[in-house]
């Protein structure tokens, strides 16, 4: 994969996170008003906060600390170099 290829898939998959927490905000915090408009005295916005929150952690942590292809590669010949492996 060429560093132009590489540069549009990790352009991509950042607009699909920043998408992603654009409805996450919208959503959840329409559901905080209507929870607060409509049940005030049952407060139960947190649940699909707490859920769809997990999910955006997910997400992030599947974008940016995944190792991938060239990080073993990296790793595993840097481990032969220095007698490591």
């Amino acid at each position: 994969m060429n560093k132009k290829t590489k540069y549009a898939s990790i352009n991509e998959k950042l607009n699909g996170l920043y998408l992603h927490l654009l409805v996450f905000f919208v959503i959840n915090f329409s559901l905080f008003l209507l929870n607060l408009l409509l049940y005030p005295y049952s407060l139960w916005f947190y649940f699909p906060l707490l859920m769809w929150g997990t999910a955006i952690i997910i997400h992030f942590f599947a974008l940016f600390v995944r190792r991938d292809e060239e990080w073993n590669e990296r790793t595993l010949l840097e481990a032969i170099k220095h007698g490591t492996f």
